[in-house]
């Protein structure tokens, strides 16, 4: 008896071993023989840990909108008044994000000439002519026509810093300035070259 119990168990190891290596064999052969064993669907794996290359490296930052500027806005000055004459003298610095240099170097030209409250909203440019929208504090100032001139040169110098464009209008709330008091400003006004600023503002109407 002790002999045969003896001879059971090894045949029962050896064909535990048989099974074991029929089964990875048999496994491997079914993978191999069955390409759609090998392709589990989506929704049943796991999510990878590995970053792909088309994933970015860190978060994006958002930017505002962008502003063209040229090489030529690079150094805008602002017009300050020196006597009773207009110069561009101070740096503008910084233009700030998102803002259109145009209305930017305008509401500076507004602040250095102490216009409490005017504001510049936009400007639209075609065919070389600038339109200027500002608000009704602007265009409701009650300008000396001393003050009135220097305004008006004061934007000319402002403005002729951009070489796209030649000529500007003022507009409010849709309506165009034909006047600020008393200059005639009915037509499109020319701008002022930095290397012109010694020419006067535009004569009385």
């Amino acid at each position: 008896m002790p002999k045969s119990s003896k001879s059971t168990g090894s045949k029962a190891v050896l064909v535990l071993a048989m099974i074991s290596a029929l089964g990875v064999g048999g496994l491997a052969a079914y993978v191999e023989l069955t390409p759609s064993a090998a392709h589990v669907p989506q929704d049943e794996r796991k999510p990878s840990l590995t970053r792909t290359t088309n994933e970015p490296t860190s978060r994006a930052v958002p930017l505002g909108p962008k502003v063209d500027i040229t090489s030529e806005h690079a150094q805008l000055l602002v017009p300050e008044v020196s006597g009773e004459d207009v110069k561009l003298q101070r740096p503008a610095g910084d233009i700030p994000m998102g803002m259109k240099p145009m209305v930017f170097i305008a509401g500076e030209t507004f602040k250095s000439l102490k216009l409490d409250g005017a504001r510049a909203l936009g400007v639209q440019i075609s065919d070389r002519t600038a339109r200027l929208d500002v608000n009704q504090t602007f265009a409701e100032f009650g300008f000396g026509s001393m003050q009135e001139g220097q305004v008006v040169k004061a934007l000319q110098m402002a403005l002729g810093q951009f070489p796209e464009i030649d000529t500007f209008e003022l507009y409010s709330d849709g309506k165009k300035l034909d006047t600020l008091g008393q200059l005639d400003l009915e037509s499109p006004i020319e701008v002022i070259r930095p290397q012109e600023s010694d020419d006067a503002p535009p004569e009385e109407g």
